[in-house]
């Protein structure tokens, strides 16, 4: 009686304990719904990770269009990724990552991702089991699917045959042990004896094996909860639930093997039951094996999968995004060489200033410090590959051809390299002037080569924009250079943002783009509002008023 109610009570924890985590998981999905995510700290090892696995794709998966370092620091897109990045699992974040960064101009697969989206818009319920699902399938710091399956190939493993040898004896002893009892059974009892013993071996040799293949061991069993997670996706069709199981089907042997193969750091006793009997007989170096052998021929079949699971968890986190946002459209995609957009926003600005934009040829943006100009030209950019990459922008309308983009702003001093700022910038801006010769890309150019002195900043300067002129480039530039405007007039098209001086003294900005050259200047009035000394300010004031005399003589 005491055994039974032991084993009732043993039951009656594992029900509770299931439907307990089944109810949080259920909860945080819903609560989590339509707002930003909590940023996950993403640190350089992180983002290491993020970028290996990107790699790895976009070796097998080369899109027409890469977002490279440059541009996606210039645009602070791991803030931006963060804020999307609702992602439970490590497929969709690596995904997502990978999205963000590349894209092409064939449409079959924005509008995949589109279709993705509005299912998961009319079907909210089907939505939360997805992200149960996925949160199911959990997170692997600094693991990446895409760089495991690619290691995996060709890879030769050591003593291969004497695990297979090893592990078939416990097997051996035990058919021994059991025909014995029957006929002979002295026998049967050495059997069993060999038995305990070989298995017992076994599993001091697993332990010690894993010490050093420990990552090893811990990834092969989140892809294996990966093909597991996978399956229940096919119950719920989804627009792309055939296609996984196409690619489930062609990866049937690996996901047998993944059976085998160890779940660490449980704490259900009749699963750690199982996981020592599985290592009696070292069927989880046999998996591991089997898989590396397997994955040598179904890489891409693997990497298929990934993409296809990772874009279902992208297309959730995207439609997230939007609906915390708000204020979200879809893009309309076009064959002129320009960008027209009303109402076009930042994403990192809590309380944006719309602006429209009008981006044909080369747009000098003049204005005074802090006035708008530098977050103009970063909304454009991002909103351009926000519609390439994930089919929505921050603004009222938006129109484009679908192509690259450059950015050269946020450039610093790299002293591993040994490089100065002014080099630092000169390669950025040569990044530009090569792609320029062969593509018809979007650039974007913050405080055109302000790392040099006047004359040689206005002299270079001008050469550029000429050579985009002549190109017939779409160029973005802004600039404190009132000289670049007189230089090309009505070549280029002027815009500037500007400053209203209060009779307090303080400076206010509208951040309202504005046609024309700017005609003002502010850095004297705030040095003088942030309190310099009477005699620096006045100095100051007087040294500019001859310096422009100087200029209109």
């Amino acid at each position: 009686m005491e055994v039974i109610i032991i084993v009732l009570a043993f039951i009656g924890i594992n029900i509770y304990t299931y439907f307990s985590k089944k109810a949080y998981v259920k909860n945080k999905v819903r609560k989590s719904w339509g707002k930003f995510p909590q940023p996950r700290i993403i640190d350089d090892l992180d983002e290491k990770e993020l970028n290996k696995s990107m790699e790895v794709i976009r070796k097998y998966y080369p899109k027409d269009f890469y977002i490279d370092s440059y541009t996606w620091e210039d645009l602070d897109f791991i803030k931006i990724f963060r804020k999307i990045n609702k992602g439970y699992s490590s497929v969709g974040q690596d995904y997502l990552f990978y999205r963000l960064r590349n894209y092409g101009k064939d449409s079959a697969d924005l509008e995949s991702f589109q279709a993705l989206k509005d299912f998961f818009e009319k079907n909210p319920k089907i939505r939360e089991q997805a992200e149960a699902n996925l949160y199911y399938m959990g997170k692997n710091d600094n693991f990446s699917v895409p760089d495991f399956i690619d290691t995996r190939i060709s890879r030769k493993n050591k003593n291969n045959k004497f695990i297979y040898f090893l592990g078939s004896l416990p097997l051996i002893f035990l058919i021994v042990s059991i025909v014995s009892f029957q006929v002979y059974p002295r026998l049967g009892v050495y059997g069993a004896f060999a038995f305990i013993l070989f298995g017992l071996i076994n599993i001091g040799y697993y332990r010690a094996k894993s010490k050093y293949k420990l990552a090893d061991i811990k990834n092969s069993a989140y892809l294996g909860n990966f093909l597991k997670r996978s399956k229940k996706f096919t119950t719920m069709n989804l627009p792309n639930s055939e296609k996984i199981k196409t690619k489930l089907k062609e990866l049937g042997k690996i996901s047998f093997w993944m059976n085998f193969v160890a779940v660490e750091n449980t704490d259900d006793p009749l699963l750690l039951m199982g996981e020592e009997l599985k290592k009696m007989f070292l069927l989880p170096l046999i998996a591991y094996d089997q898989v590396d052998k397997l994955l040598d021929h179904k890489h891409m079949e693997a990497l298929a999968l990934f993409l296809q699971v990772g874009k279902i968890e992208a297309a959730i986190s995207t439609l997230n995004y939007e609906l915390a946002l708000g204020a979200t459209n879809k893009p309309d995609f076009i064959e002129e060489y320009e960008i027209l957009g009303s109402e076009v926003c930042h994403p990192l600005l809590d309380d944006p200033v719309a602006n429209d934009v009008d981006f044909t040829g080369v747009n000098i943006i003049t204005g005074s410090n802090a006035s708008g100009k530098s977050t103009y030209v970063k909304s454009i950019a991002i909103n351009a590959i926000f519609a390439q990459t994930l089919n929505f922008v921050y603004a009222k309308s938006f129109k484009l051809k679908k192509a690259g983009v450059f950015t050269s702003m946020a450039i610093k001093d790299d002293v591993v390299s040994g490089d100065s700022y002014f080099i630092a910038e000169i390669k950025s801006l040569k990044r530009i002037v090569d792609d320029v010769e062969n593509n018809k890309s979007y650039y974007f150019i913050d405080e055109i080569l302000k790392g040099t002195n006047t004359i040689e900043r206005i002299g270079a300067s001008s050469s550029i924009i000429s050579y985009l002129l002549g190109k017939n480039a779409l160029a973005m530039i802004a600039s404190h250079d009132i000289e670049l405007v007189s230089m090309f007039g009505d070549s280029v098209r002027n815009i500037h943002f500007r400053e209203y001086v209060k009779e307090n003294g303080d400076i206010d900005f509208d951040y309202k783009l504005k046609e024309g050259p700017s005609k003002t200047r502010n850095a004297i009035k705030l040095l003088e509002n942030l309190g310099f000394a009477k005699e620096i300010v006045d100095l100051a004031k007087s040294r500019a008023s001859a310096l422009t005399k100087e200029k209109e003589i």
